[in-house]
């Protein structure tokens, strides 16, 4: 990664150098260190090293002037994330890089050089420098040794190493540091300074969790005449306090409008974090190794799991894709619409019998308050012709609003008009496919088409939704006083379709329309259908099949993990030695139960793993054979099923993992 790094220095003219907000010595001291050993190496090349400066840290460097970079490089040190980088904007540069010690907290560079093993950010640039060409000089290595001196309290935090030592011996090897003007820099400080320390000593809380804690106003800093950086750098002053885990200062800084928090960790609170890391390391890799020895009876194990995850995941794929072709079909027939047709029921002989709807009864539907739109519904079939070519297709007709009742959008011309009622015009709208299939690359407006032995205008060509229902046959649009007058002869108004609004519960409005139609007809002759009832029958009736059949994929998983239980049984009986072989050089119980149960979490997670892949591999199969339906995959599914999947690690693989830590040493060693 050095070479990545030097590799784009040298692609960039103009290099800006940038560090996080409430400035220390680390951060300076990395910051001042890179740029001027990029620009000994390269002294062509304009490199700034830029942020909000520090009268207390004033004597390590001058930083430079903040200007206006047209393509230029970005380096932050000593920053985990964007919202702390001092002065600039990263989404202002060609590139960036990040160099910091920092855990990872967010990817700001395109190259991020993070080691959290190191003891600052300058140790990072020391390696970087050693083991590249960038050069460096006395004043360089002064920069360095005191970024590195500052941020591990003078060598005595628990993350100074033996490459720690190496580099400062390299340093100090090539170059004769005076040691003591360095530490008078560092640690030569103000009266000022002494007491604000004292006042920090006075007014310090402490948790019962013993976390310590100051917060520093901007009144107070005024008061003891120093600025925001050196009180948020007064942290290391309490690192050894025996009433103290964890110390955090966190000052105001009026100038900048900011809040800066620094804190500190006792050496053995990090020493107990390290060591848990440890053995959570130490612990998995002995269950990798033992799961890689037996791969057959790992992937047997597994199986069950496997299974399990996957009929889970395709099942609610299956599901949701089902759901989405049927409530696409219904959406089809108009989005939140209710039908009025005669008659009690589908069916009904006495239904034609019945006097016809008004006029002036879907007229008085349009003018109610939650209605969108309403029109009678006329429809037909017959033969589409143009030229010499005959095609059957679907009429549908009805008022001005018929397109929008239908779903069916305009995407050329344009769309029925009042006029085109009132007078019976032959005024036609063909659907896309007519188009396709008659006026390919031509276009249609203002033809005439002959449906039935009669010509017609084509006014508009609509769209709808390739997944609807009828959307894959051929259908055209009539004004229903034209289909009437010269198609079927018959006034007839036998259906209305409603749209009610959006906002207007479905099952209100249906009562609604029920009880102004039953007024005007002086009774309830007709039945409605409601294609929101429809949707939520259908939703219940998919959703109560979903949970069956998942019912029956989580036995299957329940199943599985019974055989992850028994397989881990019979590896701690066969691993016996083993365990004995552990305790005897020091391994607790605690150690050996998160053992055994790791590895049966990772058989486990990783056969949830495998499963999420088997059910994708046949979703990609099922999508690819063209069935009329897709499997859509829930990401809810997906981390249901992985978590279900460890959590069976857990429950079934904690029986055989206790056992495993009851056994004694001895016993164990002596059994063959």
């Amino acid at each position: 990664m050095y070479n990545e790094i030097i590799t784009k220095i040298k692609e960039y003219d103009t290099i800006v150098i940038a560090r996080h907000v409430g400035v220390d010595p680390d951060a300076l001291c990395s910051q001042l260190a890179l740029r001027d050993s990029i620009r000994l190496t390269y002294p062509n090349k304009k490199v700034s090293a830029v942020g909000t400066g520090s009268a207390k840290f004033a004597h390590i460097g001058r930083l430079d002037k903040l200007e206006k970079f047209n393509n230029a490089l970005l380096i932050v040190c000593d920053t985990p994330d964007r919202k702390r980088i001092d002065s600039v904007d990263p989404t202002q540069f060609s590139y960036v890089i990040k160099i910091d010690h920092h855990p990872f907290v967010e990817k700001i560079g395109g190259i991020e050089l993070i080691d959290d093993t190191k003891t600052s950010a300058s140790e990072i640039i020391m390696e970087l420098i050693l083991n590249t060409e960038l050069l460096c000089n006395k004043d360089i290595a002064e920069l360095l040794y005191m970024g590195v001196v500052s941020d591990s309290n003078r060598f005595l935090f628990n993350n100074c190493s033996s490459s720690t030592f190496r580099c400062i011996a390299d340093i100090l090897k090539d170059y004769e540091l005076d040691l003591g003007s360095i530490y008078n820099k560092l640690y030569l400080r103000p009266m000022s300074e002494v007491r604000l320390q004292g006042y920090i000593s006075l007014n310090m809380k402490v948790t019962e969790n013993k976390l310590g804690y100051i917060v520093v106003p901007n009144d107070i800093i005024c008061e003891y005449e120093v600025d925001s950086a050196s009180a948020g750098n007064m942290v290391n002053e309490f690192n050894f306090i025996k009433e103290v885990l964890v110390w955090a200062t966190i000052t105001e800084d009026i100038k900048n409008n900011q809040y800066y928090e620094k804190s500190s960790k006792n050496i053995s609170i990090e020493s107990n974090f390290k060591a848990l890391k440890d053995r959570l390391l130490e612990s998995f890799m002995m269950s990798v190794g033992a799961i890689k020895s037996h791969k057959l009876r790992s992937f047997l194990t597994m199986l069950g799991i496997i299974i399990g995850i996957a009929s889970v995941i395709c099942v609610v794929a299956l599901a949701k894709g089902s759901e989405q072709k049927i409530l696409a079909n219904i959406n089809s027939m108009g989005t939140n619409t209710i039908t009025l047709n005669l008659g009690k029921n589908f069916g009904d002989r006495n239904a034609r019998k019945l006097k016809d709807f008004s006029i002036e009864s879907y007229k008085m539907l349009e003018s109610l308050s939650f209605v969108d739109y309403a029109t009678p519904r006329i429809n037909a079939t017959g033969l589409l012709t143009y030229g010499n070519k005959n095609i059957d297709a679907s009429l549908r007709s009805g008022s001005e609003n018929l397109l929008n009742v239908s779903g069916v959008t305009i995407t050329h011309g344009r769309d029925f008009e009042f006029d085109d009622l009132r007078f019976s015009r032959s005024n036609i709208i063909i659907d896309d496919l007519a188009q396709k299939e008659f006026f390919d690359g031509v276009d249609p407006i203002g033809k005439t088409i002959i449906f039935n032995k009669q010509p017609f205008t084509i006014i508009g060509v609509g769209y709808k939704d390739p997944g609807s229902y009828g959307a894959d046959n051929i259908t055209v649009y009539l004004p229903y006083t034209t289909a009437a007058n010269k198609l079927t002869g018959q006034q007839n108004i036998r259906s209305i379709i409603v749209k009610i609004n959006d906002e207007v519960n479905a099952q209100v409005a249906e009562s609604g329309i029920i009880e102004a139609m039953s007024s005007i007809r002086g009774t309830k002759d007709f039945f409605t259908v409601n294609s929101d009832t429809i949707m939520q029958t259908v939703q219940s009736t998919v959703n109560s099949m979903s949970l069956l059949i998942s019912g029956v994929a989580f036995i299957s998983l329940m199943v599985g993990g019974i055989g992850v239980m028994n397989i881990m049984l019979v590896s701690v009986f066969e691993r016996t030695k083993e365990i004995g072989i552990r305790m005897a050089i020091g391994a607790k119980s605690r150690d050996i139960l998160l053992q055994f149960l790791i590895e049966a979490i990772l058989l486990c997670a990783i056969g949830g793993v495998i499963g999420v892949g088997l059910a994708y591999l046949v979703g990609t199969i099922i999508n690819a054979l063209d069935t009329g339906f897709t499997m859509i995959f829930s990401t809810a599914s997906i981390v249901i099923a992985i978590g279900v999947s460890s959590l069976i690690g857990i429950i079934f693989g904690y029986i055989p993992a206790k056992n495993a830590s009851k056994l004694n040493p001895i016993d164990a060693l002596l059994r063959d």
